[in-house]
């Protein structure tokens, strides 16, 4: 899984020209998170606008010179999330890199927290209404583990389906 190749690459850091938008994550950083303990709501939203500041700064570079383009980095960061707390391994590790994050479990705490404090409110306080949907498909020949479908049903209110890709 690689994201950006020509983002973050320092051979192009002095020609980016929203250079300023790129963030790294030193090691120190990272080891001082996990010093620190339990996730701090703050931290992880400023990691959270980091990696979406990244995102943002790719599409406008890449894809979106010469057309309207628009994105939602709210819901790029869930579905990353969600694909997230079911990946292992290297892809596991590249998700949370690029999403700033030290485990799966802040991610869903994170994630938790944004679905029941704005997306899940269904309030109408005067703002603009938000709906969103979410979900996560994988093709039936790769069951889903009941532990990743119960994160995805409780933490993101969203579903985990197996469907026939093949014929479909």
């Amino acid at each position: 899984l690689k994201l950006f190749p020509s983002v973050g690459s320092s051979s192009s850091s002095s020609s980016h020209p929203l250079g300023f938008l790129r963030f790294f994550l030193t090691a120190e950083k990272k080891k001082r998170r996990q010093e620190e303990g339990p996730m701090d709501l703050r931290d992880s939203i400023q990691r959270q606008t980091e990696s979406s500041l990244l995102l943002a700064s790719h599409i406008a570079i890449s894809e979106a010179r010469e057309v309207n383009f628009v994105f939602s980095p709210l819901t790029v960061h869930i579905a990353l999330s969600m694909v997230a707390a079911g990946s292992t391994g290297r892809t596991n590790d590249q998700i949370l890199s690029f999403l700033r994050a030290t485990t799966n479990e802040e991610l869903n705490s994170l994630s938790a927290k944004i679905v029941s404090l704005i997306l899940a409110d269904g309030s109408t306080l005067g703002g603009p209404t938000l709906y969103s949907a979410n979900g996560i498909w994988v093709d039936e020949s790769m069951p889903l583990k009941p532990a990743f479908a119960e994160i995805v049903k409780d933490v993101y209110e969203a579903e985990a389906k197996a469907v026939d890709f093949q014929t479909k």
